[in-house]
């Protein structure tokens, strides 16, 4: 009797331990759920090139460690060098600093940094990464991911362009803006190359032109407030201005 009873609780323990097994593995797996505590998922992507560590230091180090939102940063790295920026970035901030995981759930108050050799982008409530051809430049590709932020998150995607060369992430960000997002492009005065940033606000779909420290104060605001905020745009520059007048003289010639 004794040893049908000890058998019996053993299946009992066994049964218990398997289902605490499978709820701890469930809740690893599962997003974390920005409707339990009131807070819009907001997923914040921020490309940046040459000189964007100085930029990326400032707008992280004045970020809230609390706003429940997720950053993405999208640096152009070298594919032959190991880079220092999950290690650089990580003490500016309380804030959790990963190198993005293929297949992972975005968490809340976490700053992930996308790896070299790889484009990354939001399918389906994970991240997914993909390994381009070495030749293929520039990687990881701003653009790729701001599209795939407009797609997935719509009104909950902010996107952020900081210093750089080249015009990366304009194209993206155009499509968060279409798609009800907020947008930033770094002030070309701050920034120690203005060409991405510059032709982020060329596209005309620029919410605000500021320094870093003043971007992460307007993300600060967009989170806490659920959105429920309007952004005055920066005037555009006579540069930005006149480049559009000559595209449009441009587009009535032909």
């Amino acid at each position: 009797m004794t040893a049908k009873r000890t058998a019996a609780d053993n299946k009992q323990v066994q049964r218990k331990t398997t289902t605490i097994k499978k709820r701890a593995s469930e809740s690893q797996s599962k997003p974390e759920a920005g409707a339990a505590t009131g807070k819009r998922p907001y997923i914040v992507g921020i490309g940046s090139s040459a000189g964007g560590l100085e930029a990326l230091t400032n707008l992280i180090r004045a970020l809230p460690t609390d706003l429940g939102a997720t950053y993405v940063v999208i640096q152009h790295l070298s594919p032959t060098h190991r880079s220092m920026m999950v290690q650089l970035l990580g003490r500016e901030t309380a804030m959790a600093v990963l190198e993005v995981e293929d297949g992972a759930f975005p968490q809340a108050d976490t700053i992930y940094v996308t790896p070299p050799s790889h484009n990354i982008v939001l399918k389906e409530g994970r991240f997914s990464l993909i390994e381009g051809p070495r030749k293929t430049l520039p990687r990881p590709s701003v653009n790729t991911f701001f599209s795939s932020l407009a797609s997935c998150k719509g009104e909950d995607a902010i996107c952020v362009v900081l210093s750089g060369t080249g015009s990366d992430g304009a194209a993206g960000l155009r499509e968060v803006k279409a798609a009800g997002g907020f947008t930033f492009a770094q002030e070309p005065d701050s920034a120690k190359y203005s060409s991405m940033p510059q032709s982020a606000m060329d596209t005309g779909c620029v919410d605000a032109v500021l320094p870093p420290e003043s971007i992460a104060t307007e993300i600060a605001m967009i989170t806490r407030t659920h959105g429920a905020v309007s952004l005055n745009p920066k005037p555009a520059t006579a540069a930005t201005s006149l480049k559009k007048l000559l595209m449009n003289v441009n587009g009535q010639l032909n």
